[in-house]
């Protein structure tokens, strides 16, 4: 369906409005949404480029703030745009980022664990992708950007990497 979507063949929204069909029927016969795994938020930190370098403290800190959260596969991450007030860490699976076309929608980055997606202004990065889909049952931690700022101002060196990441 997808490789239709993307030759032309049958409209992108059809493609999708298919492929979720397809989704929901193979989940119902497999017994539901596959269960949470039992992840540890600091590990999942040391993994990403950003939060890699911090000391074991400062990441247990910023651990605290996580909320977890699962995205069923082909499912959009809800508020997880570039302007959410939250940045994604990837514990597992696999997330496509994707932007509005005139020809429909068009992927601009895939993600996988460790990678942060959403609101990564305050890392220095300018986000695209406005829409944030999960290609495989995902499990993420969001952290509101409010906390990071918060975090930062106890916690020196994270607020050394934000500063680094700001240029400033």
């Amino acid at each position: 369906m997808e490789n239709r979507a993307r030759d032309g063949s049958i409209p992108s929204r059809a493609a999708d409005a298919q492929s979720h069909a397809l989704v929901k029927t193979i989940r119902s016969l497999r017994g539901g949404t596959p269960p949470i795994p039992r992840v540890d938020p600091v590990e999942i930190l040391e993994k990403s480029v950003f939060f890699k370098s911090l000391p074991r403290e400062e990441l247990e800190r910023v651990a605290s703030r996580l909320r977890p959260q699962t995205i069923p596969d082909y499912q959009f991450a809800a508020n997880s745009g570039p302007h959410s007030n939250s940045m994604f860490v990837i514990a597992r699976g696999i997330v496509e980022g994707s932007q509005p076309k005139a020809s429909g929608q068009g992927a601009t980055e895939r993600w996988g664990p460790g990678d942060i997606f959403g609101n990564t202004s305050m890392l220095g990065r300018k986000a695209t992708a406005l829409k944030n889909r999960a290609l495989s049952p995902c499990y993420v931690y969001a952290l509101r950007i409010g906390d990071l700022e918060a975090l930062a101002s106890s916690c020196p060196e994270l607020s050394k990497a934000l500063d680094e990441a700001k240029g400033t």
